[in-house]
């Protein structure tokens, strides 16, 4: 199966879990020791309440703030010469940071296929699609951006909007956007930033959905989650949900995003031990090294807890007798760490002149969930998702 499609199969994979859980009896698994699952629902409410539903809070500011940036940048006499347009490239950044920190603790909501695509298509990334999106809402004012396909409306379509400089399409001759060649550049420019406020508005409006999801006065979703009601059929189940999504490390940091460009997983270019820029994330912004980094965080949060005292599962190893393996965690996760702030941005020229940094960037991240695979799974009887386990790399 192509590699591109393997955060699909899990977050889809989430959705249905907490479906069938939702049908399913006591929240504990037979035999368990009750000492256990009342540990196991202490680490998921502090997880819940500590780094995920706080997560999720700070995507809901950063696109809230994206959102009045993009505002700003569109009232402007000259949107296309304005500094308010680098005012909202760094409100992209830190709302695509956010996504990010929250892709490794993917659970519940957030691991909706629909929703996560919507947010974010990558790489299913398409400057055309976007192009067509913008002549369409030209056309017809009052369009409605949240119905058309998942690359014209996230993340990714902002970044195209607000990185690209070219008012050229970049659309073949047969799928040119309609009437676009008729416009001048102020309104090709203008065009462009009404469609990027809708695409804006409205993620920011998904962001809130979710946030409202995980508070406490809203869906509560971190109740759930630590097993408060019948969403998950056990404690355990949940958390060996959450270390699937914590092993998108594998499938999407290692695989997509290091080992597609590397030429060592499947990518766009069809290279096999050649370098393929095409493969690396965000192209027109030029931040694919500093998205990875916020991807590692959100696994070391999840992993390590936030603070000197914060619970992730580290704490649960010691519990459980394997001192060492969570001792190694911390130090497999400082590697990684390391290494992924060797490499800069942009990660096009990196790979190009230092592809030895991303290598060892890559190496790292496999080292970390080989430790995670065979140490922390095994020492807490959790399973290894399928779309790692069938991982040849």
């Amino acid at each position: 199966m192509a590699r591109h499609t393997d955060w699909k199969i899990r977050l889809t994979a989430a959705v249905v879990t907490a479906l069938v859980a939702s049908c399913a009896g006591p929240k504990a698994d037979p035999g368990q020791d009750p000492a256990d699952i009342a540990a196991e629902q202490a680490l998921l409410k502090a997880l819940a309440s500590d780094v995920i539903g706080p997560s999720i809070a700070v995507f809901a500011d950063k696109t809230a703030t994206l959102d009045g940036l993009v505002k700003t940048w569109c009232a402007s006499s000259d949107p296309s010469a304005d500094p308010s347009l680098q005012a909202a490239q760094t409100g992209w950044l830190a709302a695509a940071q956010a996504w990010h920190h929250l892709l490794p603790m993917a659970i519940g909501p957030h691991a909706d296929t629909d929703t996560a695509d919507a947010i974010y298509s990558w790489p299913l990334i398409n400057a055309c699609a976007v192009d067509q999106g913008v002549a369409m809402l030209h056309k017809d004012a009052k369009l409605d951006v949240t119905a058309g396909l998942p690359n014209r409306k996230g993340i990714d379509a902002l970044e195209t909007l607000l990185f690209r400089a070219s008012l050229q399409t970049t659309c073949p001759a047969q799928a040119q956007p309609e009437g676009w060649k008729d416009l001048t550049d102020p309104e090709k420019v203008a065009a462009r930033c009404a469609y990027a406020e809708k695409v804006a508005a409205a993620l920011n409006k998904r962001a809130l959905a979710l946030k409202t999801a995980w508070a406490t006065d809203g869906g509560d979703y971190g109740a759930q989650l630590a097993g408060d009601n019948k969403t998950w059929k056990s404690s355990h189940a949940a958390l060996n949900a959450l270390s699937d999504a914590v092993l998108s490390l594998e499938t999407d940091v290692k695989g997509r995003r290091l080992g597609a460009p590397l030429g060592i997983a499947d990518n766009p270019c069809g290279t096999v031990g050649v370098a393929c820029s095409k493969a690396v994330e965000a192209p027109w912004a030029q931040k694919g090294a500093t998205l990875l980094k916020a991807n590692l965080a959100g696994a070391r949060d999840l992993l390590l807890g936030i603070g000197d005292n914060g619970q992730g599962f580290d704490d649960w190893l010691v519990r459980k007798g394997a001192q060492p393996a969570a001792t190694e965690l911390r130090a497999k996760l400082d590697a990684a760490r390391d290494a992924l702030n060797k490499v800069p941005d942009p990660l096009q020229d990196t790979l190009k002149n230092k592809q030895a940094l991303v290598k060892a960037a890559y190496d790292a991240i496999g080292q970390l969930t080989h430790h995670i695979e065979t140490q922390l799974l095994v020492a807490l009887a959790l399973e290894v998702p399928a779309s790692v386990a069938g991982d040849a790399d």
